[in-house]
């Protein structure tokens, strides 16, 4: 659209040459187009899902070790969670890049998008269900995670086809969220692998 040269000036140090384009930090994708396309290849779908994380660095570290461990995607929710601007593109070391992220208008649909195409989801809950290490990753594979503080929404638990939980041994109650995440990772693909 035409604007003032001073809009322009605002928008951009240095030398524009009368043109500058905004572009969002992350090209988001459509899970239901994601999905087909890990099963055409032949892949077993690893897909991290997390609900209402706000802090950007936190999900930038989790989008960072997902795209170190394989993962095939991330979704996030439309609203009530971080931003993914250059502070999360930042943090993930330019994960974001690379790992197809999904916005879901719903969480809700999400996880029952990922059980229609066959994918167990896993939501993580301190203290409840299986141990991290006890968790059958080996299969298509969703693994949920929550807010600091909040933890995942009730009706979303619900949903899941197991929770699991990392154990503790010291006397504080949680690990943060991308610490969780980097673990249950780390276990399913450790799962995956060839003995």
């Amino acid at each position: 659209q035409p604007v003032p040269p001073e809009r322009l000036n605002f928008l951009c140090r240095g030398n524009h040459q009368g043109v500058v384009a905004v572009v969002a930090s992350v090209a988001y994708r459509l899970l239901e187009e994601v999905l087909p396309a890990i099963f055409e290849r032949g892949e077993t779908p690893l897909i991290v899902l997390l609900d209402g994380v706000t802090d950007v660095r936190n999900v930038g570290a989790i989008a960072r070790t997902a795209e170190g461990f394989g993962a095939h995607a991330l979704v996030v929710p439309h609203r009530g969670a971080a931003t993914l601007g250059p502070d999360a593109m930042k943090a993930s070391a330019g994960a974001l890049n690379w790992l197809p992220v999904c916005r879901a208008t719903s969480m809700h649909v999400a996880v029952e998008t990922l059980q229609t195409h066959g994918i167990s989801v896993f939501a993580s809950e301190m203290g409840n269900g299986k141990p991290l290490y006890e968790t059958d990753f080996s299969g298509p594979s969703g693994l949920l995670f929550g807010a600091e503080g909040e933890g995942i929404q009730r009706n979303l638990l619900r949903l899941a086809d197991g929770r699991f939980f990392v154990p503790m041994l010291g006397k504080i109650e949680s690990f943060n969220v991308s610490v969780a995440a980097g673990m249950a990772l780390y276990e399913a693909i450790r799962q995956r692998r060839p003995s």
